[in-house]
């Protein structure tokens, strides 16, 4: 398994996944999405 950010751009929201490797099944990492930071 390796970890995966996915990112939801249109919500800006982001959360980390544990991917498999043979299959491609992902289980969350965290109980819930993060925002997105942004620098201005």
């Amino acid at each position: 398994m390796f970890v995966e950010r996915a990112v939801d751009l249109v919500l800006g929201l982001s959360i980390l996944l544990y991917a498999c490797v043979n299959c491609g099944r992902r289980t969350p990492a965290e109980s819930k999405p993060r925002p997105l930071a942004y620098k201005s």
